[in-house]
């Protein structure tokens, strides 16, 4: 055992080797600087010792445990994939993992659990240098004539066929809806039916039963979902065929497809049910008092809150509420203009104009009396007034008013839907439906 004072030098030599003097009289060890230009020596009565700051390496250490399993990306979420646990998605600029094996279960329902949020949407960078111009395109096919004076004279800028054909259909139909390729119609009668017509002529394609007092009808690309009672019943579209009849907890009124879910207003409820592709009911949201019309805007549903006076924004993919905005007096039908949404104000014979982006009124227009149903058609926007028994047609752009097509007395018209070519209007109290 080495005893007395230790001298300590400040550094190792360039090889990382200390050296030093032990005195074994006195038992000191002093380090030396061997590159110094003096005391770099030891004395006579001294040891010379040297040693390395770095010790010789060791034996290589056990292998560990393995590790848990990691994520196996899988990319944008798929409602025909299946997914095992520890699978990652990203849905709606969220990644999601799975924590049990699922398919056609959208995220954030169980048993997807949130990786990542999100992100805010950064700022607008600076404007890029212009392009260099393209080439001169092909020249295109010849348009349509223009406009007929006599038509701008008397304001009838339409093609609409004035003498609108009617084709029979069920008991009081109510609502109508567009598959791509054919008309569906919705027979609100105890018997409770829906009526296929084909779009280009109007031909019968067949009568088939749902529920009991059927109201709202939509199509989800490949079937078509009719609201009756508290339960909603599921067609194929291209056969009519039955596939089921799904309880949404409530009594249903109209419905909306945001390209995933169906969703369903429940008037006496006060909510809107979001449903699964194949019937499941997810969740109920609520919204104002006696929600009627409902619309989807590519990232929002829309609600028409016809005794609140008012329209609820909520987040399709969660349902999360994004605000409520004032409108006219009972609202009831909605349509989506791409930048807007319209408004039917019943009671104030009214269509209102609302930015989707902010919620701000953007204008209110004049129309017939009892407007109850708006259609877009690319360019403008089409009501269904149900007191005066007539369509206006109001410009997308700016609400001015084009047009007035007078239905029958007596025919009780109901809703629109346009087909890309024509609009349809259900005649609830004549059992037919006109096409524009």
């Amino acid at each position: 055992m080495l005893t007395g004072i230790i001298a300590v030098a400040s550094i190792p030599d360039a090889a990382g080797v200390i050296d030093g003097c032990f005195s074994p009289i006195s038992g000191a060890l002093r380090v030396i600087d061997t590159a110094a230009p003096r005391n770099n020596t030891c004395r006579a009565d001294e040891t010379a010792i040297s040693w390395s700051q770095v010790g010789p390496q060791g034996p290589q250490g056990p292998v560990g445990p393995q590790g848990a399993p990691g994520l196996t990306w899988q990319g944008e979420w798929s409602s025909s994939a299946s997914y095992n646990a520890s699978d990652a998605v990203q849905f709606n600029g969220s990644a999601y993992v799975a924590t049990a094996p699922n398919t056609n279960v959208t995220p954030p329902a169980s048993p997807w659990q949130l990786l990542a949020s999100k992100g805010d949407t950064g700022a607008q960078g600076p404007r890029g240098d212009a392009g260099p111009s393209g080439p001169p395109g092909p020249t295109g096919p010849q348009g349509p004539p223009g406009l007929n004076p006599l038509q701008v004279a008397t304001l009838h800028w339409y093609l609409a066929n004035r003498n609108a054909p009617a084709f029979s259909v069920g008991e009081h139909p109510i609502s109508v809806a567009f598959d791509g390729a054919d008309i569906w119609v919705v027979n609100t009668s105890a018997a409770g039916t829906v009526t296929k017509l084909r779009a280009n002529d109007g031909g019968a394609l067949g009568t088939f039963a749902v529920g009991g007092y059927p109201r709202g009808v939509v199509f989800d690309g490949a079937n078509v979902w009719i609201a009756n009672g508290g339960s909603v019943t599921e067609l194929g579209a291209s056969d009519g065929r039955f596939i089921g009849t799904f309880d949404v907890g409530a009594a249903a009124d109209n419905l909306a497809f945001d390209g995933f879910n169906i969703w369903v207003t429940n008037p006496a409820a006060g909510t809107v049910t979001r449903m699964a592709g194949d019937g499941r009911r997810l969740t109920a949201y609520h919204v104002g008092h006696d929600p009627i019309g409902i619309a989807f805007d590519g990232g929002s549903m829309w609600i028409a809150n016809s005794a609140d006076d008012t329209v609820t924004q909520i987040r399709a993919s969660d349902g999360r509420l994004i605000g409520t905005f004032n409108v006219g007096r009972r609202p009831e039908g909605l349509a989506f203009d791409g930048a807007n949404i319209w408004v039917a104000n019943d009671l104030d014979d009214t269509v209102s104009k609302v930015r989707v982006s902010d919620g701000s009124l953007v204008g209110t227009f004049p129309v017939g009396r009892g407007p109850t149903s708006v259609a877009f058609d690319g360019a403008n926007i089409w009501v269904s007034n149900l007191t005066d028994e007539s369509i206006s047609v109001v410009r997308a752009s700016d609400g001015n008013g084009l047009d007035t097509f007078l239905l029958p007395v007596g025919s009780g018209l109901a809703r629109l839907a346009f087909d890309g070519t024509s609009i349809w209007a259900t005649n609830y109290s004549v059992n037919t439906v006109t096409k524009l």
